[in-house]
């Protein structure tokens, strides 16, 4: 124990040759005890009675120290000790004296200059300081258990006359203060809140619209979307087992007896040229159609223009699909997402607000959740749709990439 102590009240040594601000910085991370160090000395603690006396022994002489440095870091250990440990809490104060004269608040029995608080130098008044806190917080806490502690900081209020730094008003404040924060917190919340749903109330009708427009063209065009997708690799296949050296599909299909048979077989040209272009209406990575000057939002099919084949509709189709989901990923989703969160935190935020405020907010509570309700559901709806068909069918967009 002995060693321990000695190792977490070390002070950390200063080069001569180090800055004035690195003195400092030193000097204000001396002042708190690492619980690298602390931690084996209250595993000792805990594990002998008789070691936690020895740590109290070793601990209050160190608190008679000529270095000031020294007597902080002590105390520091003390005050964990002494909230952690009923033996090490009873032993203290049964010599809660010797603590008070650690910090000159009280003269010991040879009365020395250096206990004079008149004359004491910064350091050794940041001790007083310190010994007049934790007394008076060990009096708030353990008080009303320990009739010799209560004594004591009642004698040196009452008698010696020692202005103390009254901890609890310093608590009162501390809560006021957070209370206001959080009550403030919870207004701007709530003005977001309503910010949210005005603007909500007023967009998500399109957003809708656009969702329902979309999800009306893949049922429209794909109603068999799973069968499409898994179709749409045959033609490659095929291609590479011509390639290889095998048996056409088509000529692997014939029976035995249509292969007997004298059968001229038409030319392939046309179904090969029929195969590309059909190829090449779903080839989704090809470049947009240069005369498109159509809102992404406004899908409207029209396969009787004048001028226009049946490949250049469904490619004209496809691009906007395609625009129209990315329109979606970068604008719709973030503003869904932000919707939801802002709501979100408006609920947090207010339900620890004021029993007041939140009488107030009770009208506006039922009708605040149906509107989450209605932004997190629309949210996921059309993430599902973006990451799943829509990345399925435009494989050259990273939609995961897009929304983010």
């Amino acid at each position: 124990m002995d060693v321990l102590i000695k190792n977490a009240t070390k002070v950390p040594k200063v080069a001569k040759s180090a800055s004035d601000i690195e003195r400092l910085s030193v000097l204000r991370g001396s002042l708190n005890v690492e619980e690298a160090l602390l931690k084996p000395i209250k595993a000792l603690c805990r594990r002998s009675e008789e070691e936690t006396l020895e740590a109290k022994r070793y601990l209050f002489l160190d608190l008679q120290h000529g270095n000031w440095l020294i007597r902080i870091r002590s105390l520091s250990i003390i005050d964990v000790l002494f909230t952690r440990s009923h033996r090490f809490r009873a032993s203290v104060c049964d010599n809660i004296r010797e603590v008070a004269v650690s910090g000159f608040l009280i003269d010991d029995a040879a009365p020395r200059s250096s206990n004079r608080v008149t004359n004491l130098s910064s350091g050794f008044k940041r001790v007083s300081n310190k010994v007049k806190e934790l007394l008076e917080l060990w009096d708030v806490q353990f008080g009303n258990y320990y009739p010799v502690l209560r004594a004591t900081v009642r004698f040196l209020k009452e008698s010696a006359n020692i202005k103390m730094p009254d901890v609890q008003r310093k608590a009162r404040d501390y809560e006021e203060r957070r209370r206001q924060s959080e009550t403030n917190s919870a207004r701007l919340a709530i003005a977001r809140r309503n910010q949210v749903m005005s603007e909500a109330s007023r967009e998500l009708p399109e957003v809708e619209e656009d969702l329902h427009r979309l999800e009306e063209f893949f049922e429209v065009l794909f109603p068999d979307f799973d069968n499409f997708v898994s179709n749409r690799a045959l033609p490659l296949a095929r291609e590479e087992q011509g390639g290889s050296g095998g048996p056409s599909p088509k000529r692997a299909r014939l029976s035995g007896d249509e292969e007997e048979e004298d059968v001229e077989w038409e030319d392939q040209d046309d179904d090969d040229s029929t195969s590309a272009a059909g190829a090449a209406m779903l080839d989704v990575s090809a470049p947009a159609v240069g005369a498109l000057a159509i809102n992404p939002l406004v899908l409207e099919l029209d396969v009787e223009g004048s001028g226009s084949s049946t490949r250049d509709v469904d490619q004209n189709v496809l691009e906007l699909m395609r625009k129209h989901a990315i329109y979606l990923a970068e604008h719709r989703v973030p503003k869904l997402q932000g919707w939801q969160e802002a709501l979100v935190a408006a609920n947090v935020k207010t339900s620890k607000a004021t029993t007041a405020a939140a009488v107030e907010e009770l009208a506006t509570s039922q009708g605040v959740n149906a509107l989450l309700r209605r932004v997190a559901l629309l949210n996921v709806r059309l993430k599902r749709g973006l990451l799943g068909r829509c990345q399925k069918l435009f494989t050259g967009v990273d939609f995961g990439e897009v929304i983010g």
